[in-house]
């Protein structure tokens, strides 16, 4: 089944500083159906960071877009979490969790049970073979908030995953027929940008950058866009254009260097697509550069 989730609706939700988005698919058998997707200005108000005032504003918001379901998959975005490639020595399928384990910890920045860790392997797995995987850990106090939150919206968690796996998916699932190319992912926030590289079907690089474009003097629109996930028309933007291309500038600056230090462990590392994610006022600049 996909996503092993059997056939029913569930409710993914993100946000970042501005915005709450949230998409009502029902799962197939061999796809995924999208049936509503909304998206909704977070008032000043609301704090982000309080699992209860950020719960109650979502429980309010699904109940003016008229979105009746319990279940809820949520992804932790990038600069919540440790993510590594990690290469390892040949082991039994059984014994690789304590090896990653064991090895992790000499990466991490907390003590690793203060945090959830889990991996996946890139290839097939040999066990008389070496192998890479990509290895994550989550604080466990970012997890509670997640579920707090939750709760307080009055859902019930299916699944917590990493954004950085939701690009993956997106990427794999847009460009069926190039999965064995590289792919630059450019995911723009209010904050912070979050940069990918899918190479051959795999996520081989992922970073946070705080660096971000601006909002134009707050123009985006402050009415709920149903059925469709949009940003402000371009038409209703007066943007500054020198302060947007020092952005645009700054930010390209900042993939470059997210794209060397990566081709620094593999210099044979080559781009053949750049995928941008944010509103198209900016993206024909990211593209001219």
């Amino acid at each position: 089944m996909a996503l092993g989730l059997g056939s029913k609706k569930l409710l993914a939700i993100d946000w970042d500083d501005r915005d709450l988005r949230m998409a009502l698919v029902r799962v197939r058998a061999d796809d995924i159906e999208l049936l509503k997707a909304v998206s909704v200005p977070i008032p000043e108000e609301v704090a982000r960071d309080d699992a209860e005032s950020l719960g109650a504003f979502i429980r309010e918001a699904m109940r003016q877009s008229r979105l009746g379901v319990k279940n809820v998959i949520l992804n932790i975005p990038r600069e919540q979490v440790v993510l590594n490639m990690m290469d390892l020595p040949p082991t039994p399928e059984e014994e690789m969790a304590s090896v990653v384990h064991f090895q992790i910890v000499k990466e991490l920045p907390f003590a690793a049970d203060q945090a959830t860790i889990d991996f996946v392997v890139c290839d097939t797995h040999d066990p008389k073979s070496r192998c890479t995987a990509l290895v994550a850990a989550v604080r466990n106090d970012d997890l509670a908030f997640y579920r707090n939150m939750a709760k307080e919206a009055g859902l019930s968690v299916e699944r917590i995953g990493l954004r950085p796996h939701a690009n993956l998916t997106a990427v794999l699932a847009s460009l069926t027929d190039h999965r064995d190319e590289s792919t630059l992912v450019v995911e723009v926030g209010p904050l912070l940008t979050e940069i990918d590289i899918v190479q051959s079907g795999a996520l081989t690089f992922s970073r946070a950058a705080s660096v971000s474009l601006p909002d134009f003097g707050g123009t985006r629109s402050v009415e709920t866009l149903d059925s469709r996930v949009s940003g402000t028309h371009i038409q209703d933007i007066e943007p500054d254009d020198e302060a947007g291309r020092e952005a645009v500038g700054r930010l390209v600056v900042d993939v470059i260097r997210s794209f060397e230090a990566h081709r620094a462990t593999d210099p044979s590392v080559k781009i053949d697509r750049i995928v941008v994610c944010r509103s198209e006022e900016h993206t024909s600049e990211l593209q001219s550069h």
